[in-house]
């Protein structure tokens, strides 16, 4: 699980993202503007492909979620019918928990990562603010840094969001493929010798009694 931060990470944040907003607004920006515009513009699609990237990936995960959650209800009333091996009942019953269990955070997290959030971008004040002023290239390239840099935060937290529904979720596929596997070990080798061993045993008892000399006695009576 992931621990939240410290008071002092936080304003640690707080004063890079103030240095970083400052270095922005006195850097002159002077060699190559056009370039360094253009850059400008990549450095925020490039944010916004993270953040629609994690929201995707977080709807996919749901979907897997609403799909896992009826197999769980269906292996839950096999599993509660009980299997005749008290060992192997509490497994199952320890697996489907664990598994439901990762499901649910899987969820949680995919939720959180679809949460709305604020996003900077530039738009039409800052693109007319930018005109009114004399070096325009100038401003519109700070106001592109400055809405990537202001992102930052809220783009990683979606990515981490969904980093923690793709680690539950792959703990819950585990979960769930591992008691399947211990249940089809356990139908096609286990159960068929216990079920020859019994009949053997019930062919020896059967044999026994017919062969006993009170039988043979009574037969010939």
């Amino acid at each position: 699980m992931l621990e939240p931060f410290s008071a002092e990470a936080i304003q640690h944040q707080k004063e890079n993202l103030k240095r970083d907003l400052e270095s922005i607004e006195n850097e002159g920006w002077e060699e190559d503007r056009d370039a360094t515009l253009e850059e400008a513009r990549r450095v925020v699609d490039a944010e916004m492909q993270r953040r629609k990237g994690a929201e995707t990936k977080a709807a996919t995960y749901l979907a897997v979620v609403s799909a896992l959650v009826p197999v769980a209800y269906t292996a839950q009333g096999t599993i509660l019918k009980g299997s005749g091996s008290i060992g192997l009942d509490v497994l199952n019953v320890v697996l489907l928990s664990l598994g439901v269990c990762y499901i649910v955070a899987a969820g949680v997290w995919a939720f959180r990562t679809l949460k709305v959030s604020v996003s900077a971008r530039v738009d039409i004040p800052q693109l007319l603010s930018a005109s009114r002023k004399e070096q325009t290239k100038r401003a519109i390239l700070q106001a592109n840094l400055v809405a990537s840099r202001n992102n930052w935060a809220g783009v990683n937290r979606k990515v981490t969001n969904i980093k923690m529904a793709h680690e539950f979720l792959l703990r819950a596929f585990l979960t769930f493929a591992l008691l399947v596997l211990i249940n089809g070990v356990t139908n096609l080798f286990i159960e068929p010798v216990a079920s020859a061993a019994d009949t053997e045993e019930c062919d020896c008892i059967y044999n026994d009694e017919w062969s006993s000399p009170h039988w043979r006695e009574h037969q010939f009576i």
